[in-house]
Formats: structure tokens, C-alpha cells, sequence
């Protein structure tokens, strides 16, 4: 139950409330209608405690609105806006409350909703490769033409300016293309796995010689991690749905 939404229901309980009272302050009595709604709302156990720490919190706030009401807070325009403002707000919940009750979210829906995004995810790859960083295309060929005669990758990696690389023989972590530079990430992809680029890559850092060892799709949760986020994503995507339709329905004129 959001705050708005609290405080609405607390000021029609006062509102509405019968004669009983469970205390006055300053001689105004505060209903008992009002302590009941707010123990429900609470979501915990109806117990004696709970509600002595309600009630000191109604006499909380039945002194500084006692208090507000002394200095003419309720008058000035921006409290009137804010105070409206959080009317409007629990409406405005209530009905999408509804709504959602109206329609839930199933545990199949979260289903379907948790295997399309596997699908979708098939086509984002990850990438494990060794590169090798030079200034010049020269140098780059050169790397390559010792590639063709038999030389160790890992050892002409020694070479690399890349310095968080080059002491693990150019080997790069597990990465998507897009997260390099993009004529590096392209050469990446387009590469077949256990091959390298046969003709140096130029980026803004320089040369790069790049090997693919390896790819795999990019790993997501599992649906029992993931559940509760999709749910409510989806719940959330059902309440723009709501207001999207009742703007259709609705006529709207800018001035």
C-alpha cells in the first residue's frame, strides 16, 4: 500500500468516523474507525502493540496538523497542489489496483514472457578472443606474415601495447562485439572460430591483430532468479496498457 494511498484512506476514515474515539488531542477526537483502517492496512498482526504504536503516531500527527492548521499551511497554494496532488495519486492507483486484479499476472504468463526473452537473447553472442595491439599496419602485417610461419600467438602477444592483455598472451575476456570499438567488434563477429583476421584492424588505439577462440550466447538468469522481476515488468506493462487505452477513449485538446 503506497503512502498516498495510506494517507487517503486515513483522512476518509476520519472522515466518515462514528463518535468512538480512541483518544482526543487538544479536544479533537480521533476516531477509532481510523486506528482499525490503519491496522488493516498495515498488513501485521492485529495485536495490542501494534496498535499502541499506531495510535501514537495518530497523535503525531494529529498534533502537527494541529499545528499546520495554526499557521495557515492548509491556505498556501503549494500545499493545497500537494495535497491534491496525493488525492489524485491514490485514485489514481485504486483504479490501477483494479485493474490488475482484474487481470493478473499467471505464473504462466511469466512463463511465456521468461522463454521469449530466451529466444530473443539466442541472437546476443559473446566473444572470447586474443588480439594484438601495435602502432603501425606495417608492424601488423609483419605479426601476421609470422603467424603464417608457425609463430605463437601468445608469444608475439608480448609484443601488444595493450597492457591489461598483453601478460596473459592477448587473451580478452568474454565480451559482446558491441562492447568493442566498432571496427573491432565487426572483424569479431565476422570471423569463424579458431581464425584470425587476416588483415590488420585499425581502431582510434591503433593495429590490431584479433583471434577468435570462441563463442557462446550470452548467459541470463535463471527463471526462478528472473521470475520476480518479469512479473513485474509485466504488471507494470498491464497498468501503461490501462492508461494508454483510457487515453484512446479519451478526448484530449491542447490549448
Amino acid at each position: 500500500m503506497s503512502r498516498f494511498l495510506l494517507l487517503a484512506t486515513l483522512l476518509l476514515a476520519g472522515a466518515n468516523a462514528s463518535a468512538q474515539s480512541v483518544a482526543t488531542v487538544n479536544g479533537e477526537p480521533l476516531p477509532k474507525a481510523t486506528l482499525d483502517v490503519w491496522v488493516q492496512l498495515s498488513g501485521q498482526p492485529d495485536t495490542p502493540a501494534l496498535r499502541t504504536k499506531i495510535l501514537q503516531n495518530m497523535v503525531d500527527r494529529a498534533v502537527m496538523l494541529q499545528e499546520a492548521r495554526r499557521l495557515g499551511v492548509p491556505e498556501r497554494p503549494q500545499s493545497r497542489f500537494k495535497a491534491d496532488f496525493a488525492r489524485d495519486t491514490a485514485l489514481i492507483q485504486d483504479v490501477l489496483q483494479e485493474a490488475a486484479a482484474a487481470t493478473p499476472v499467471s505464473d504462466a504468463d511469466v512463463k511465456a514472457e521468461y522463454d521469449r526473452l530466451v529466444k530473443e537473447n539466442e541472437a546476443n553472442k559473446e566473444y572470447l578472443a586474443h588480439h594484438i595491439l601495435v602502432d603501425s599496419e606495417a608492424q601488423a602485417r609483419a605479426i601476421i606474415a609470422k603467424l603464417h610461419k608457425g609463430a605463437r600467438f601468445e608469444e608475439l602477444a608480448k609484443q601488444s601495447k595493450d597492457d591489461g592483455s598483453r601478460e596473459h598472451g592477448g587473451q580478452l575476456d568474454w565480451a559482446a562485439a558491441s562492447t568493442y570499438a566498432k571496427p573491432f567488434g565487426d572483424a569479431l563477429a565476422a570471423l569463424e572460430k579458431g581464425k584470425m583476421t587476416e588483415t590488420p584492424v585499425q581502431t582510434q588505439f591503433g593495429w590490431h591483430i584479433i583471434r577468435l577462440d570462441d563463442v557462446r550466447i550470452a548467459a541470463m538468469a535463471d527463471f526462478d532468479k528472473a521470475a520476480a522481476d518479469i512479473r513485474e515488468h509485466l504488471q507494470q506493462q498491464r497498468a501503461m496498457d490501462v492508461i494508454e487505452a483510457l487515453k484512446k477513449k479519451a478526448t484530449v485538446v491542447y490549448n
